[in-house]
């Protein structure tokens, strides 16, 4: 009887000893799952498997090195047992959907596990983060963006997602927020390889090129074999004016990538603005033969023949590009100018359609609009169109004295003459002689 008792209170002992370090290894283990920038995890790993050696939290870390070691088949293997023989261990869902992300790109499977997780523990940051990436891989950026910010407002501090939301953000098209979230992450908890790659686009459509400068070479710093990284940071040499600087790592691109058309693109307009027009031909020619569908190659190559005055060919290039983005008004520009170089009075009903598509379009830049304006009034006295021509190059930059003046002439020629002497007036206080010419001579 006695050593009955002893059996049975030995054996007590020894359950309630198990279940203690059962306990401590599940306690250790949600620090160590909720830790979303896992710092300082191998000594947590190896204690929770020396406390609980066939636990599901063992399960789970031994699942997660096989996975680091790019073992996914086994990986799987283990998270399938640990799915099944744990159902409601949230864990082991986010294991399975983060191999079949990571190791396997089976992304639409992964999305049934991680929204597995947000069901069994809707306050999981890492659950919202990974099914955005899942969604982000697929190229839904839309679904993605709101599973970011969901993840970001239960966690703000997990820069793994804060990196996913600001590249996200780029590429729907929202830059400036884009680049706020990018530019607070700090260096040392970069997390995504392009994460260089896409702060330096926003610092670039920014126009801050020497920051984008920097972050590309960031990036080469840690990707030396990246093209694209390479590409990106000739684009910025590029508008730096630093021209050989530019050519030499468009060119490197071309080396570990002989298929980029965004390298030759950018060799094509460096010999443009070095005036080395032929050069700059051959070079576009090639990035269109890479891709076909980009119509900036296009228009490029119309820019190219327009400053060699090889306005039929201008006119052939600018139509390409046109046919390939319909809401470009420089190419309905451009080639109206070239039509009107090439052919002058004999091509006015097409120069003008492409006059008033640019004018509807409204995306050129204000000289552009200012010069279309001119050869409307001057040579071909079309009052209304220059009108609307030079008003959007008001629009878009209000403080260029030229503009009034011009408005100022065709409301004159018009037969309005209070108008006239009104802009005048603007052009003359801004302080435009010719302006305060008009004024003096017509409105006084």
């Amino acid at each position: 009887m006695k050593i009955a008792i002893l059996y049975f209170f030995t054996l007590l002992s020894t359950v309630i000893f198990a279940q203690n370090k059962y306990e401590k290894a599940r306690e250790l283990f949600d620090g160590y799952f909720n830790n979303s920038n896992k710092v300082g995890i191998e000594e947590i790993e190896q204690e929770i498997i020396s406390l609980a050696p066939n636990s599901e939290f063992a399960m789970y870390i031994r699942a997660s090195w096989l996975a680091e070691d790019s073992l996914c088949k086994e990986a799987l293997f283990l998270t399938d047992s640990l799915v099944s023989h744990f159902p409601d261990f949230m864990p082991g869902y986010f294991a399975q959907g983060s191999i079949l992300n990571n190791c396997k790109s089976d992304f639409e499977n992964a999305k049934y596990y991680f929204s597995k997780c947000i069901e069994l523990n809707p306050d999981f940051a890492g659950s919202y983060r990974n099914l955005g990436i899942t969604y982000f891989n697929l190229d839904l950026f839309e679904q993605a963006d709101s599973l970011f910010r969901k993840c970001l407002a239960i966690d703000a501090n997990d820069t793994v997602c804060m990196q996913y939301y600001g590249i996200n953000l780029f590429l729907i098209d929202n830059v400036g927020k884009a680049y706020e979230v990018l530019k607070k992450i700090k260096e040392e908890t970069v997390y995504i390889s392009d994460y260089y790659y896409y702060l330096g686009w926003c610092e670039m459509e920014l126009e801050l090129y020497p920051d984008a400068l920097m972050s590309f070479s960031l990036g080469i710093e840690a990707e030396p074999e990246d093209a694209e990284m390479l590409t990106g940071r000739g684009w910025a040499q590029m508008y730096l004016g630093n021209d050989k600087s530019a050519l030499y790592d468009f060119n490197q691109a071309l080396v570990l990538d002989s298929t980029s058309a965004e390298a030759h693109l950018g060799i094509g307009l460096v010999y443009y603005y070095m005036k080395s027009y032929s050069r700059s031909v051959i070079e576009l020619d090639k990035a269109i033969a890479l891709d076909k569908e980009n119509s900036e190659p296009w228009f490029y190559k119309g820019s190219a023949f327009y400053e060699q005055k090889m306005y039929k060919e201008a006119v052939a290039a600018f139509t390409k590009s046109i046919e390939l983005d319909l809401e470009d008004a420089y190419s309905y520009f451009f080639r109206g100018v070239s039509s009107n170089l090439w052919k002058g009075e004999e091509m006015y009903q097409s120069i003008f359609e492409d006059f008033e598509m640019a004018v509807k379009l409204k995306n050129a830049d204000a000289e552009s609009y200012y010069q279309l304006a001119l050869i409307a009034f001057n040579q071909y006295s079309v009052y209304e169109i220059s009108i609307k021509a030079v008003t959007i190059a008001i629009e878009i930059d209000p403080d260029d004295s030229r503009f009034y003046f011009l408005r100022g002439l065709i409301y004159e020629l018009d037969g309005n003459t209070e108008l006239a002497c009104r802009e005048w007036k603007k052009a003359s206080e801004m302080g435009d002689k010719k302006a305060a010419k008009e004024l003096k001579r017509i409105c006084q």
